[in-house]
């Protein structure tokens, strides 16, 4: 209900500025500051948050691009996770090797990112314009998993029955934003500033790791489906992200400097794509951001 009430709100402030002719935004446009026109460059800095439609890519779940047991119980590195367990005492040395199982997987989650781009904008009299903006973010998920030590319950304790453990993964995501703008005056020095377009983005999974017993192991599929084996060697990483589209809506308050440009606060709202390998879905995506935009070149 939030969204649609956002949404709603926007095509409402976008509808009002459309309806109104350029020559009336002149003629009630107040005293003050002078609106930038022409060619501007801006950067922006803000957080994001990301929809966790495509999250549980993370989790490591069986029929995954990269899952837990490929690596829990292999050849390369399960001998290593029976000996952290057993030397921590999380497990009893009376379980024989390889007879780990996960017992429970939870759902994987985005954390709350930094987003950095930079932008062109061209803006005309009129007080609509265009522009372009380039954004990247790097996000963080999180997830866990419960390691079922033994399938009798009599081996263990209630309390080392299950080991829990973490999974943590890392992603690059790029935004492209293509879109028009139209600036309304407000009081002397702010004006309203509305944008709407096209988004097209990247996303780069850059690592995907398990933690389990205080060392870290990666279960990025490098060995092209198989389980990590002394005898196999491993493939050289290919990104599991990929290209989406959809769209974008902003709006901000600007405050104008005479000769210099606007400061910016706003808050944009996509939605669009998100490609990752097996998980592709369109979902919603948030950016609140600080936007400086230079309009006059000679103050640099």
């Amino acid at each position: 209900m939030t969204h649609q009430r956002t949404i709603s709100l926007f095509i409402i402030a976008m509808m009002l500025a459309a309806g109104a002719s350029a020559d009336d935004w002149d003629v009630h446009r107040p005293t003050g500051p002078k609106r930038a026109e022409g060619l501007s460059v801006f950067v922006n800095a803000g957080t994001l948050w990301a929809d966790n439609n495509v999250a549980d890519f993370y989790s490591g779940i069986p029929g995954n691009a990269n899952t837990v047991e490929r690596v829990l119980n292999s050849e390369l590195y399960g001998g290593q996770i029976w000996d952290d367990l057993t030397t921590l005492d999380l497990i009893s040395s009376a379980i024989p090797k390889y007879n780990l199982t996960v017992a429970e997987y939870s759902h994987a989650r985005y954390n709350t990112s930094f987003q950095f781009g930079l932008g062109f904008r061209y803006d005309y009299p009129s007080g609509f314009g265009w522009l372009a903006r380039f954004d990247i973010a790097q996000l963080t998920v999180v997830s866990a998993f419960n390691l079922n030590a033994t399938s009798s319950a009599e081996v263990l304790s209630q309390s080392k029955r299950y080991v829990p453990c973490e999974i943590s993964g890392r992603e690059n995501r790029i935004n492209i934003d293509l879109g028009l703008t139209k600036r309304i005056p407000l009081l002397e020095s702010i004006d309203l500033d509305i944008n709407a377009g096209l988004n097209i983005n990247n996303t780069k999974v850059l690592s995907h790791d398990m933690m389990i017993a205080g060392r870290t192991y990666s279960i990025l599929d490098v060995w092209n489906g198989q389980s990590p084996s002394y005898s196999t060697q491993p493939y050289e990483y290919i990104n599991q992200g990929g290209l989406g589209v959809g769209f974008f809506g902003t709006m901000a308050l600007a405050y104008n400097i005479t000769g210099v440009g606007t400061i910016s606060l706003g808050y944009t709202c996509y939605r669009t794509k998100i490609n990752l390998e097996g998980y592709a879905a369109t979902g919603w995506q948030h950016n609140l951001f600080a936007r400086f935009v230079i309009n006059n070149f000679i103050f640099f």
